[in-house]
């Protein structure tokens, strides 16, 4: 294909749509013509690169992919099945997970990109863009990344209509890039993850088109408490949510109801493969699921179910012991933006709401996107390696994170 000189946006994409219609001329052709574009970005830049080959993963590539992470994280890297040759392959043959690789003139792959496609229905997550530290400034990391939203994004387009990633903040680079392509900061996760020994925050970014916020998601309007309204100021200024409703519910649960629910919860615990524990709270036919991650000391993919506010308080009372005796850095959780008594609860029981996601669940009765309110809690101070593009910042600043940090309180 004919050499292409492109222009990057200067400001943020909003929606997917946006940053595929900015290339029209090019993916009209499909995605193979994509990946073998060739394409500056700047002439002056461009020189000094090597060329850069854009392909998707085989699965006898796998071993290059985990040996990549292996080598930049020095066998440290936190989510353990990115070391996995053989996981990494196994999901490539099952379609659960799409890498690009990076190669250089010679064929030797020095960086990839993954999407997991079974994150959820409509949706995938992003993770793992990484570089050998020796090919940073030799292979054109720009094009790379470029060309990989591309690819994704117009593959997929008519599958997934939202994509989340988790972005480190060690550099403000990789929020600059992703906020090019439409994926753009929507949550904070603090003290989220450990990297070489150092604890390390995140943000959450999202990218949706504009077919899922505009006609699939939830009529409903959101239910939410005053302290959520500050985060959802943040992200209804991109998406135009709409106004929601105000709710100021009184918290009046039986005591002696938690503490008999408390009492008979049950817990089941799987460890897999990476001593990773999955945990789940029973109690009846309610429950509240956990995954601990020991090499970050985190608590994620959280989902709950309950009939009433005494039985979220008892899971909620076993969490936090579980916090206590693990001294977990880090505890995030999804709660729905239809229910402001839930949301109420989490707050009083110590943790922040730190993002507004729309259309994070699926409601399958419904056949709808429905919104949620990502609550965390971390621990200690706050990682101070904090790198921040204006974007992060003003998300930090409308949810009153600084002013929380220095008046931070006791969890208990």
């Amino acid at each position: 294909m004919q050499l292409e000189q492109w222009s990057v946006s200067k400001k943020p994409i909003t929606f997917i749509d946006e940053f595929l219609d900015l290339k029209r001329d090019l993916i009209k052709y499909g995605p193979k013509s994509i990946l073998d574009a060739k394409i500056n970005l700047n002439k002056e830049r461009t020189k000094e690169k090597i060329q850069t080959t854009i392909q998707i993963a085989k699965p006898n590539e796998s071993k290059e992919i985990a040996s990549i992470f292996k080598e930049l994280y020095c066998n440290t890297y936190p989510y353990k099945r990115m070391e996995d040759a053989i996981e990494i392959q196994k999901r490539i043959e099952e379609s659960k997970t799409e890498w690009t690789v990076y190669k250089t003139d010679k064929g030797k792959i020095v960086g990839c990109f993954g999407g997991d496609l079974d994150f959820g229905l409509k949706k995938a997550l992003l993770h793992g863009f990484v570089i050998r530290s020796d090919y940073h400034h030799i292979i054109d990391v720009l094009k790379a990344s470029v060309v990989s939203f591309l690819y994704f994004w117009y593959s997929y387009r008519k599958q997934k209509h939202s994509w989340f990633g988790e972005v480190r903040t060690y550099s403000s680079v990789p929020q600059w890039g992703t906020a090019m392509y439409g994926l753009r900061p929507i949550a904070f996760l603090p003290n989220k993850d450990v990297f070489f020994e150092k604890i390390e925050s995140e943000f959450l970014h999202a990218a949706y088109d504009k077919e899922i916020i505009r006609s699939l998601r939830s009529r409903e309007t959101p239910k939410i408490i005053l302290s959520v309204t500050k985060a959802y100021a943040f992200t209804t200024k991109k998406y135009k949510l709409g106004y929601p409703n105000v709710i100021n519910p009184k918290i009046d649960v039986d005591k002696g109801k938690v503490i008999e629910f408390k009492a008979k919860i049950e817990k089941e615990i799987c460890r897999d493969k990476y001593d990773i524990l999955n945990i789940k709270l029973n109690l009846a036919n309610s429950f509240f699921r956990f995954e601990y991650n020991p090499y970050s000391n985190l608590i994620e993919k959280t989902y709950y179910k309950v009939k009433s506010l005494e039985e979220l308080k008892a899971f909620l009372l076993k969490i936090k012991e579980f916090i206590i005796t693990q001294n977990i850095n880090y505890f995030q959780c999804f709660v729905s933006g239809y229910r402001p008594e839930e949301q109420q609860l989490f707050y009083n029981m110590g943790f922040k709401p730190r993002g507004y996601v729309p259309c994070w669940q699926y409601n399958p009765k419904k056949k709808v996107f429905e919104d949620s309110v990502l609550f965390n809690y971390y621990s200690g101070k706050l990682s101070d390696n904090l790198q921040l593009i204006p974007e992060s910042q003003e998300l930090l600043e409308m949810l009153g994170f600084f002013e929380e940090e220095s008046m931070k309180e006791i969890f208990f």
